[in-house]
């Protein structure tokens, strides 16, 4: 793989942060033989957009709070579980369909459209503490939430193969991840302040930066041809997608893996305020907190492609699996400040887990088919985790965040034993 070198640095222009994000570029304007020489620049510098676009779709303003704020407006765990499962119903009732939209009338768009309609449910959701309303306002969540969903990265990993340099896709996902965690920190420490104030606040700004993101996406300069859209074409591209899927076993495998990652690390996200607030930490504090999380976490974003190319992908899949399972047990003997390392170091996991799973499906998928195919992870990933969320929920109130940690911890073992058997590539 050729490794990431710095080059002559471009001349200052009069846009401080294009020449910022472009410092992430040097090394990556390789000479790219019978393209337009106005396309191949576009092309190229839909990197320093999307690394834009990824530090505010990060800016997620809520993200310290979401759970804190729905047990502020006096809902359960089993409620707020059942939030969750009905954005998650959603997402599986039209992921296919609106991965295959994408596919048909441009990616951009769709991913603009998407923001747009998040944009709004956010701002619903400071707005009401009725429980039936933030579960309808969910739905609508969960609807941009599929229009924008696998559209992004279809979109982005195309521009990098029309530039032949699909290669760099691992080490350039990796940094956007990252990207994406310093926009998590800047949005964390917004989020925890503003809820000490009101907490409906972070729903405000959080509901703005979400539209600005879907604007930002549209700086981003597509390529491939749309057809007329029709139904006939939206269903033909559906099933198309879906034959494509069942037709290769890597692209299977991964998406039951990355199903399975969502069930257990979900509960995770899911319970990690609490867990905070449990092991003595003040909700004020929590700004500080999440930076910690999730700067260790960008760290691991910006080098996943070093360790994937040192263990290759089996090792590297199962690696983060037996950082998952040993944190949920350790975090079920402890009620301590100090559970807040192996919080840290399951959120690594995380962090190497997003850029390895998407590197391993975006090779294997043609590009006709990439949303939709796209569509069927998250289609799986939701169907997977409503069943999880429902029964990880419960149980907390029935019995305790820590029981349920050791009940999580030795599901993701037997998982892993038969995904570890099952596995479909052969390493090189």
């Amino acid at each position: 793989m050729q490794e990431f070198t710095l080059t002559a640095q471009p001349k200052a222009g009069h846009h401080p942060i294009k020449n910022i994000l472009n410092t992430f570029q040097y090394g990556y304007n390789k000479q790219v033989t019978g393209m337009d020489t106005t396309l191949k620049k576009q092309l190229n510098a839909n990197i320093w957009k999307f690394y834009l676009y990824k530090y505010l779709r990060g800016l997620w303003i809520p993200a310290t709070i979401w759970t804190l704020y729905l047990i502020a407006r006096g809902f359960d765990y089993t409620q707020i579980g059942i939030t969750d499962i009905v954005f998650s119903a959603v997402l599986l009732l039209l992921e296919i369909p609106s991965g295959a939209f994408a596919d048909l009338i441009g990616r951009k768009w769709s991913v603009f459209l998407g923001y747009a309609v998040v944009g709004l449910a956010v701002l619903l959701i400071g707005m009401t503490g009725n429980y039936s309303l933030v579960l309808i306002i969910l739905a609508l969540y969960g609807i941009g939430e599929t229009l924008y969903s696998g559209a992004d990265d279809a979109l982005f990993y195309d521009s990098l193969k029309e530039l032949k340099k699909e290669h760099l896709y691992p080490k350039i996902n990796g940094r956007s991840g990252a990207i994406f965690s310093i926009g998590s920190i800047s949005g964390g420490f917004v989020g925890a302040y503003l809820f000490t104030i009101n907490i409906s606040y972070p729903y405000y700004l959080g509901a703005a930066v979400f539209f600005l993101a879907g604007v930002s996406f549209l700086l981003m300069k597509e390529t491939k041809k749309r057809e007329k859209y029709s139904m006939r074409a939206h269903y033909n591209q559906v099933i198309e997608g879906c034959r494509y899927v069942k037709g290769h076993p890597q692209v299977r495998w991964i998406i039951a893996y990355s199903a399975l990652f969502a069930a257990f690390f979900g509960y995770q996200i899911f319970i990690v305020q609490p867990s905070l607030v449990e092991f003595g930490f003040d909700v004020k504090n929590f700004g500080f907190l999440f930076a910690l999380i999730w700067g260790f976490e960008a760290m691991v974003y910006w080098n996943a492609h070093r360790l994937l190319d040192w263990l290759g992908e089996k090792r590297t899949l199962f690696s983060i699996t037996f950082i998952h399972i040993s944190c949920f047990i350790i975090l079920s003997l402890i009620d301590a400040w100090f559970g807040l390392i192996f919080i840290i170091v399951n959120y690594f996991g995380r962090g190497l887990s997003y850029p390895v799973t998407n590197n391993f499906i975006q090779k294997h998928i043609m590009s006709s088919h990439r949303a939709t195919a796209l569509s069927v992870q998250n289609f799986v990933v939701s169907l997977v985790y409503i069943v999880s969320i429902f029964v990880f929920s419960r149980l907390t109130d029935l019995l305790s965040i820590s029981s349920v940690y050791f009940i999580v911890g030795l599901s993701a073992a037997l998982s892993a034993i038969i995904l570890y058997r099952t596995f479909p590539v052969q390493e090189k």
